[in-house]
């Protein structure tokens, strides 16, 4: 298997190690394990060029990516449309996607797993028409402002709190409305992921079905006045863990009053014009999956033979018993 390695050389999971001395490491283990490797490891800029180069103009049967879960997604978004396989080296901080495609987390047993693997299928969902890997969500509590800000104009902080009932999201699924105030949203394909909610994830759905998690659907409130007051508090006290409900559906749609909501995907923010349609991929990821992560056994050493020859001479010939020859010493 031919295979282009490119490696984020600020990856995370790549603190404190020499960047030649990886790419040898690399290059080693998989041309051990059976493959033809070529290693590159560059910035994100330049990975990203250079895997899109490669999904179209290159004979390469894959492309590995060695970064986080934020990289691999932008690269599989870049060359979806291309069909070129894509692995995975987990080197970020989560990796929940090498998770779910069942690549070690040990750096020498992935490159041997990925080196002897297959390509085959990994579904996949999408926001408005951008593949996520593992979550997609909306409302998420921004930790950077939970506490308060003392500088903060009065201009300022009236327009937030008369805005920010703005943060109302209604969730809809084929034609149902779920929730009509929900306040954060949460979109998973992937069970590894929310652990980064502190959420106990529920079990993997049916085929065809992601899980969705919904803050705030439950609280009922009466009045504008009301209504206002809680968006206010819950602003204020945005430090208090929120109450999720959860629900398996086939594909769901998220709408609000405001024109742009921000979208974190697999970690990274995107800005997106609701309303947000949140389903499966019709067409399955073409992913390199991992096949056995034993390392091959170091080359055995050559074994020489070891022949003792000895030397006898039968002295009896026909019961006769041999004297032997006697030896001229007459010039010595």
């Amino acid at each position: 298997m031919k295979l282009l390695v490119l490696v984020n050389e600020a990856a995370r999971g790549l603190a404190r190690t020499d960047r030649k001395e990886l790419s040898v490491r690399l290059l080693r283990g998989f041309n051990a394990a059976g493959a033809q490797a070529y290693v590159h490891c560059i910035d994100a800029p330049s990975l990203l060029r250079e895997a899109n180069e490669a999904a179209v103009n290159s004979d390469f049967d894959a492309i590995i990516i060695g970064g986080g879960d934020g990289l691999a997604a932008q690269v599989i978004n870049n060359v979806a449309a291309t069909f070129k396989p894509i692995g995975v080296l987990p080197l970020g901080v989560h990796n929940h996607f090498a998770r779910q495609l069942t690549v070690p987390l040990d750096l020498d047993q992935a490159v041997t797993a990925l080196a002897r693997g297959a390509i085959g299928d990994a579904p996949a969902a999408e926001v408005n028409g951008r593949i996520f890997l593992n979550f997609a969500a909306v409302g998420l509590p921004d930790t950077r402002s939970s506490g308060v800000n003392h500088n903060e104009s009065w201009p300022a902080m009236l327009k937030r709190v008369v805005h920010v009932d703005d943060r109302a999201l209604r969730v809809r699924s084929r034609g149902h409305t779920l929730a009509r105030e929900a306040t954060t949203v949460i979109a998973c394909n992937n069970v590894h992921a929310m652990g980064m909610f502190e959420l106990t994830p529920s079990p993997a759905p049916e085929s065809g079905l992601m899980n969705v998690y919904v803050a705030g659907a439950s609280r009922r409130v009466h009045g504008p006045v009301s209504r206002m007051l809680r968006r206010v508090g819950m602003k204020i006290w945005n430090g208090v863990a929120l109450r999720f409900e959860t629900m398996a559906l086939p594909e769901l749609r998220i709408e609000s009053s405001r024109k742009q909501l921000e979208v974190s995907i697999d970690g990274d923010v995107w800005a997106m014009r609701p309303p947000l349609s949140i389903q499966w991929r019709e067409r399955a990821l073409r992913v390199l999956l991992p096949g056995d992560p034993t390392p091959p056994p170091p080359p055995a050493a050559p074994v020489r033979p070891s022949v003792e020859v000895t030397t006898h001479v039968d002295t009896h010939v026909d019961g006769l018993e041999l004297e032997p020859e006697p030896r001229d010493t007459s010039h010595s």
